[in-house]
């Protein structure tokens, strides 16, 4: 059976409870259609049923890395450092970052906007010092992923800016046709 490893290691994971769970969960469905094993990766435990509730999609996922970013020195580096230990877990067919958090091995990212190369406010010689490498490691990652994903042509615009690649816009972003068939019912 093939395998897909969704990496969504945002803030606090799945548990954020925000569009790009929805966006993650909807791809995890659509990886399960086509037949793939669905493993997620994400730095707290998931609580599933609270999931489901929320989001009303019923997936059987077929497992769950936990890899705790809090764990690991130099919060701007915690994102690359935990994609390594991810990969060393797992050989998985097709790699699907769903959070945006420049997975260097994704095959698939959805990038909602690339604030982590926007550098933004003035920035003293030692804060550009520690984050100079890691825009360089973002960037290199950015030229390995073989689709990149956003939600508009706003978002694409700058993702060809900070990272000179294309991006495929997904919109819209949400399941239109669920909320159609709600309105409906409210009127």
């Amino acid at each position: 059976m093939r395998t897909a490893l969704v990496v969504h290691m945002f803030k606090y994971g799945l548990m954020n409870l925000g569009g790009g769970v929805r966006v993650s969960l909807s791809f995890a469905k659509v990886l399960k259609t086509l037949g793939y094993k669905v493993i997620y990766c994400t730095p707290f435990r998931t609580e599933w049923n609270l999931i489901k509730r929320i989001y009303d999609i019923r997936i059987n996922h077929d497992g769950e890395y936990v890899i705790p970013k809090h764990v690991l020195p130099l919060k701007a580096y915690q994102d690359v450092a935990a994609s390594f230990l991810i990969k060393l877990f797992q050989k998985a067919n097709v790699v699907i970052d769903t959070a945006g958090t420049f997975v260097p091995f994704a095959d698939i990212i959805y990038i909602h906007y690339p604030g982590l190369l926007k550098t933004t406010g003035k920035n003293t010689l030692l804060l550009k010092i520690y984050k100079k490498p890691r825009e360089i490691l973002l960037r290199e990652a950015g030229k390995s992923f073989n689709i990149i994903l956003t939600n508009s042509r706003y978002s694409r615009d700058a993702i060809i800016k900070y990272l000179k690649r294309n991006a495929l816009v997904l919109y819209p972003p949400v399941d239109v046709e669920k909320h159609l068939s709600l309105s409906k019912v409210c009127d």
